[in-house]
């Protein structure tokens, strides 16, 4: 599938930014918790899914796994294939999370304090 270096660029930072909201940010940290603070019971029991769900949601790099496999089905696909674009995208994802990682711990006023 062709797909322009703008298009892709905008699938990446999509899929980051997806992901940081629904992993990271305090807006969905709310619904994250209520996910995670239920109890693990026997394997298979509705409180196992849910927290397992929690488990998933939490996680940066399994999150844009599957909001790269989302996009890449409802919205466009930069592979052509739906494992791929999920790999293509959890990559990405990291890559662009360890970038501003990294730039943050050069500068004093990012590192807060």
């Amino acid at each position: 599938m062709d797909i322009s270096v703008s298009n892709l660029a905008l699938w990446v930072f999509t899929v980051w930014g997806m992901t940081a909201i629904i992993s990271l940010s305090q807006i969905v940290a709310p619904i994250r918790n209520w996910f995670w603070g239920h109890p693990r019971t026997a394997v298979a029991s509705i409180q196992w899914v849910i927290w397992k769900i929690g488990k998933l949601i939490t996680c940066p790099m399994c999150t844009s796994f599957w909001v790269a496999g989302v996009l890449g089905y409802f919205w466009q696909s930069p592979t052509g294939n739906l494992l791929l674009d999920a790999c293509f995208g959890t990559g990405a994802a990291w890559t662009v999370y360890l970038i501003l990682w990294a730039t943050s711990l050069r500068h004093e006023d990012l590192k807060g304090g």
